[in-house]
């Protein structure tokens, strides 16, 4: 089994969290999924960071056309068979 030592003590980020920004990464991707998850009923599938108003409404208006076209793609009705 390999050990070892540290050559001083661990650099300690803003937020008191040893080994410098380990804390505070993962919740950038957290938020980002519970944004799309809050919107997946529209239609959104993806947001890229940084996520502003104007990307989350950019968002939604492209899932709408998305989901118009696929409409009008097929006539909006079906043939009965």
């Amino acid at each position: 089994m390999a050990r070892f030592r540290a050559h001083g003590p661990a650099a300690i980020s803003h937020v008191q969290v040893p080994g410098g920004e380990g804390g505070t990464t993962p919740a950038l991707g957290a938020s980002v999924n519970a944004i799309v998850d809050a919107l997946a009923d529209l239609g959104v599938e993806h947001l890229e960071l940084p996520v502003t108003p104007e990307r989350v409404w950019d968002a939604i208006r492209a899932a709408q056309r998305g989901r118009d076209a696929s409409q009008s793609c097929s006539g909006g009705t079906r043939a009965s068979t």
